[in-house]
């Protein structure tokens, strides 16, 4: 019941409203990858985003069967979500209860940063999906130690830390687990953890080692993390600090009521990884909080553990007032997500196009375009272009991205030969203050000297500029 209950209710608040906002920055990253052939996939690892191929190369696959719509896109992050928040039930019914698995299940389902990530094209969902099956596999391996089981967790946990490199960090509280489990009876049966995980270690060798190397260039915005990070941490984690405040102070509720083991165990599990990866951001800066997305089923399990513990009123009572008041409280969120990621609504942008293009039209991306141009490419692919319109010429491209086994496309040098003699252009921006042309950029030099805006239009983060030729 609390597999099918937590799978369920996660499916339907996750597929609510799943398309509403466009393909974000991030997301458009994924739309450049996924289009390209298996070898270019490969070929990008090389330089950028080398710890996120396996999650690209799915996707490839996924779309070339289901097609890139935005449904297709972001339907593999909705299922490994409603499958991960349905393995926080049955996890939480193995160490405590059916109860606690339920209503830790229906906590993950009100969560609005698990709702938020069902709903982006990227590998967050799956990596929660894969950490939780890989602790739950850990604790099968514990009651009844075998090579079988102890394998079969080694495989899963290679395969989270292939899908997202630092969710693997969730190794550090699965061996302070074993460390609680195995001090009082000293059980060589689980020691048999030492060798499988160091081989998963050793097989995501590859991975760590390409990963380090593009740290600089993938994770270059990054800074080291300050006191004031880390109190934000929770909030920043879950997208609402109503939210975390509550599944806070349930945890701490439950560490007191809660078998000592037990809440030790849920602890580790919600601290350890993050507190891992903010260690190590003092040195290497890799810490961004959705890489902490993965560790919120634990923290719902032990929160959870408190609402079921035994006193008064009835267990189901207490359960009805804590899951309302945290949907009461998570709702803000939930609604904002639905309304924006923050980022440049493309395909708000896209329509705008396509409602006032006239044959000749032009096409110039300012800042981002590593995003913006994949983005804005899906989306007018989509519009029917009735004769003689058509989808403006990408006046400044000279190389794709996928020729240059990169993310971003290579653009023409002398900005003012390949403008020609085009006589409307739409220049498409991240929204910024200001005249659209104000960048002191040599593109934008030569725009400003040539066009003048004749409208512009604001699409959540992103602007589009409707230029014309002077004369």
């Amino acid at each position: 019941m609390p597999f099918v209950a937590g799978s369920a209710g996660m499916l339907a608040v996750g597929s609510y409203r799943i398309t509403a906002v466009s393909m974000d920055w991030d997301e458009g990253a994924t739309i450049s990858a996924a289009g390209r052939s298996v070898g270019q996939i490969l070929g990008l690892a090389g330089h950028v985003d080398g710890v996120i191929t396996p999650y690209y190369l799915l996707i490839h696959f996924w779309t070339g069967i289901f097609g890139t719509s935005d449904l297709a896109l972001r339907a593999p992050s909705l299922i490994a979500m409603a499958l991960g928040v349905g393995l926080v039930g049955e996890l939480g019914r193995r160490l405590i209860g059916p109860a606690t698995g339920l209503v830790a299940a229906l906590i993950c389902v009100a969560i609005p940063a698990l709702s938020y990530y069902s709903a982006q094209a990227r590998p967050y969902a799956l990596a929660f999906a894969l950490a939780t099956l890989s602790t739950l596999a850990l604790y099968r391996a514990v009651d009844r130690p075998s090579w079988g089981r102890w394998s079969g967790y080694a495989g899963c946990l290679l395969l989270t830390g292939v899908v997202h490199i630092l969710a693997g960090t969730v190794l550090v509280a699965h061996l302070i687990i074993v460390g609680i489990r195995w001090y009082p009876r000293r059980d060589r049966a689980l020691l048999r953890m030492l060798p499988v995980a160091g081989a998963a270690v050793v097989a995501l060798g590859p991975l760590v080692v390409l990963g380090s190397r593009q740290q600089q260039i993938q994770l270059a915005w990054v800074t080291t993390p300050t006191w004031r990070d880390v109190a934000a941490v929770p909030e920043r984690i879950m997208l609402s600090p109503q939210v975390a405040f509550l599944l806070g102070a349930l945890a701490l509720v439950a560490a007191a009521v809660r078998r000592r083991r037990t809440a030790a165990e849920l602890a580790a599990l919600a601290l350890v990884p993050v507190g891992l990866m903010l260690l190590v951001s003092l040195a290497v800066p890799v810490w961004v909080p959705r890489y902490g997305t993965f560790a919120l089923g634990p923290l719902a399990i032990l929160a959870a553990s408190a609402v079921t513990a035994p006193a008064r009123p009835p267990v189901a009572l207490r359960a009805a007032v804590v899951l309302g008041l945290l949907a009461v409280e998570a709702l803000p969120a939930q609604i904002v997500t639905r309304q924006t990621h923050t980022s440049p609504d493309a395909r708000g942008m896209a329509g705008v196009i396509e409602a006032r293009a006239v044959p000749g039209d032009g096409l110039v991306y300012g800042d981002f375009a590593w995003s913006l141009r994949p983005t804005m490419e899906h989306y007018l692919g989509r519009h029917a272009w009735s004769p003689p319109a058509r989808a403006p010429r990408d006046l400044l491209l000279t190389d794709d991205a996928a020729r240059l086994d990169s993310l971003d496309a290579r653009e023409c040098v002398d900005t003012a030969a390949c403008l020609r003699d085009t006589r409307r252009i739409w220049l498409v921006t991240p929204l910024h203050p200001g005249h659209p042309l104000d960048n002191g950029t040599p593109k934008m030099v030569a725009l400003r000297a040539r066009y003048t805006i004749a409208g512009t239009w604001t699409r959540d983060q992103g602007m589009i500029s409707l230029l014309v030729r002077r004369g």
